[in-house]
């Protein structure tokens, strides 16, 4: 069996007012990497603040594409949660 590998993880546009706020934050989004490699369904888990980042997280995690996850030497799907942070430079 072998890990996924992200091969396109793009950053998440920051949302204009959370950046006008100076807002930082966290969102966790589950999905399903298909035997293809791309996202499919994803959900955000969690948001921390609520209210700022979720639509942004999703747009992003959409784009994104991994080497798929194997099981017994081909390729499966594979549900995967991961935080997405957003982050003032």
């Amino acid at each position: 069996d072998q890990a996924l590998v992200p091969l396109a993880r793009e950053a998440p546009a920051y949302p204009l007012p959370a950046r006008r706020m100076n807002v930082e934050g966290m969102v966790t989004v589950t999905f399903v990497v298909t035997d293809r490699g791309e996202v499919k369904d994803p959900e955000v888990v969690r948001a921390e603040p609520p209210g700022f980042f979720e639509d942004a997280a999703l747009a992003a995690v959409a784009r994104w594409r991994f080497t798929p996850g194997r099981k017994g030497g081909r390729p499966v799907d594979t549900r995967v949660t991961v935080p997405v942070a957003f982050r003032l430079e």
